[in-house]
């Protein structure tokens, strides 16, 4: 999801078709946000979550400025039951609050590839265990004000190679 414009704090277009996503700022300082979805319906309805990770796999980088070095820290938002109005995408999810916001934060260094993030215990009342948890990834500066495009581009979950797709790992008991 793309910012309509660099002050707006409003989302204005959503690529749901794309093999990739952005987070940082285009060129006109506009912020790129993501939504991910993932049905952790098969847990057990009376599961208790105590631990988390998201991992989400680079695909390539615009501009110079490694945003992890000017729009400081990649942070994890979550919302029960999802983001907007429907749990299908919309460009106002951009603005939509969070039942939580910044649960987690992604590691500035991947390993293996793969950059990860740890939502914290006070997280977990907010996944929904029946149907789909949306989590909204998002740089904790919008923009670096400098005009030029510097975001990085991550694998969705239309990837082809299903290796590359974000992944959510929950560790659970059962009572």
């Amino acid at each position: 999801m793309l910012e309509s414009s660099e002050t707006s704090n409003h989302g204005s277009t959503i690529n749901s078709n794309s093999t990739n996503f952005s987070l940082g700022d285009d060129a006109s300082n506009s912020q790129y946000q993501k939504i991910l979805f993932f049905d952790v319906s098969a847990l057990l309805d009376n599961a208790w979550i105590v631990s988390a990770v998201l991992k989400i796999k680079k695909s390539g980088q615009v501009g110079s400025d490694d945003p992890f070095g000017t729009h400081q820290k990649l942070t994890l938002d979550i919302r029960k039951p999802y983001f907007g109005t429907a749990v299908s995408l919309a460009a106002a999810d951009f603005q939509a609050s969070a039942s939580l916001n910044s649960v987690g934060y992604f590691s500035s260094m991947p390993s293996g590839g793969w950059y990860s993030a740890n939502p914290s215990s006070s997280a977990f009342q907010w996944f929904k265990l029946t149907g789909s948890t949306q989590l909204r990834l998002r740089f904790q500066l919008d923009d670096n004000g400098d005009h030029m495009a510097d975001d990085l581009k991550f694998y969705n979950g239309n990837a082809s190679t299903l290796t590359d797709r974000p992944v959510l790992e929950i560790q659970y008991l059962v009572p």
